[in-house]
């Protein structure tokens, strides 16, 4: 089979469905800051030296475990500070934030919620419920959210750029970009403005926009792996195979974790014949992410082109046992399986594929043999194996192009969500 046309699965176009967002951390280290600041005034009118047993001390605790990204040490010391001071707004939206990193999101709700019951004013708690609205995908409420922010603070860069993601996430591209532009001339430093913008102007199909609004994002905040993400989708549909590996490769410094990078990367090496490297991007891919079809898929496709057909159906096989209407793999499936010999299993499972591939099953019963006797004569002559290699190739053809597959297969991928910055106190 034609392995980067079979593995062409639109790196570009999945991103956004990859793409669980990436967050700046804005004007929400202020608040600490400002809350330190008026600790320390205190303390020294006191005569005293803040400690951790006062609720500034804990508050300090929970925000330098923030920083170094100690999140259930966050929550603990959040804990404390709400335990002596239960009307403290500040460590409500503390303990939020470090929840919300945790993925614990409905109880990140509930404590940006207690914040605004104490300070109904509060930019900040509507801005950071917004955010675990939106990852529990309850998007008009995320929106309300932002707004209510914006209408608090009109200068709130990350209230903007947080709408802007909801919006771009409903397919509401150019008022997405509308909010980034804001966030820009908010934030003219603030990374996430130009990487949520970049990703809208790709839906749009202004590619070299992206790519430059992408760039300006990694020169800003050279650890943000969304940009680098999102840059490395584009380099390599403009040719730049090289530099997109680059790009996937500073994705997985940065978060060796990350599954949908490794694919990424395992797509391009195999469309460049290193199929040792491709395999091992898919293995890693599958080992971080065994419950998603399309590494093995993609795996698949690479045994498939050295000849390894049994290993290759077995990559087949499984990404169908995930996710059973995933057409290309059962097409990928009947292929290695005919080039194995074994016809009649090719046969069942373009047979499976018929209600996919129009006129599939008469196609396919055109090139079959009159008896079954001659079932292994047939397997293995070549004319008839070219027949059934064609229908294979008329339903991914038909029906699996670029921008399909981004649909039946990367949707129903459902990598493990990709990490993002939440806002920081």
């Amino acid at each position: 089979m034609d392995l980067w046309r079979s593995l062409s699965l639109g790196v570009a176009s999945f991103l956004l469905l990859a793409c669980a967002v990436a967050r700046t951390r804005g004007r929400r280290a202020t608040r600490a800051r400002r809350r330190k600041a008026a600790a320390q005034e205190r303390a020294l009118e006191g005569g005293k030296t803040p400690g951790a047993l006062t609720p500034d001390g804990w508050f300090t605790k929970g925000d330098e475990a923030i920083e170094d990204e100690r999140y259930d040490d966050a929550v603990l010391a959040f804990d404390e500070c709400i335990r002596m001071e239960p009307n403290d707004a500040d460590a409500y939206y503390g303990r939020g934030c470090a929840l919300d990193k945790l993925g614990r999101h409905r109880q990140a709700i509930a404590d940006f919620a207690k914040a605004i019951g104490i300070a109904p004013n509060d930019a900040d708690a509507y801005c950071g419920r917004g955010y675990a609205l939106e990852e529990l995908g309850r998007h008009r409420q995320a929106i309300a959210d932002f707004a209510k922010a914006i209408g608090i603070d009109a200068d709130d860069a990350d209230a903007y750029c947080g709408r802007g993601y909801v919006l771009e996430e409903l397919g509401r591209h150019r008022q997405a970009i509308a909010d980034f532009n804001q966030g820009d001339r908010e934030d003219p430093k603030n990374a996430e403005a130009y990487c949520g913008r970049g990703f809208a102007f790709e839906e749009l199909g202004g590619l070299q926009q992206a790519i430059a609004d992408f760039t300006q994002a990694i020169e800003l905040d050279a650890k943000d792996a969304e940009a680098y993400y999102g840059r490395a989708a584009l380099l390599e549909e403009f040719g730049g195979h090289q530099e997109a590996i680059a790009d996937f490769t500073r994705v997985i410094e940065i978060d060796p974790h990350d599954a949908e990078a490794y694919y990424g990367r395992g797509v391009i090496l195999s469309g460049l014949g290193k199929h040792e490297e491709a395999i091992s991007d898919f293995a890693k891919a599958i080992e971080l992410a065994p419950t998603t079809p399309t590494p093995y898929r993609g795996r698949g496709v690479v045994l498939d082109e050295l000849g390894m057909y049994r290993k290759a159906s077995a990559d087949f096989a499984r990404a169908i046992e995930i996710e059973p209407k995933d057409l290309p793999s059962r097409l990928d499936l009947a292929e290695a399986l005919l080039c194995d010999g074994k016809a009649e299993q090719c046969l069942t499972e373009l047979r499976k594929a018929e209600t996919y591939v129009q006129g599939g099953r008469e196609q396919v019963e055109r090139v079959l043999p009159a008896s079954a006797g001659g079932q292994d004569t047939w397997a293995r002559d070549r004319q008839t194996r070219g027949g059934i290699c064609r229908v294979v190739g008329q339903g991914r053809g038909s029906h699996v192009g670029h921008r399909a597959i981004r649909t039946n297969g990367w949707k129903a991928a459902k990598f493990p969500p990709r990490p993002r910055r939440s806002p920081s106190i």
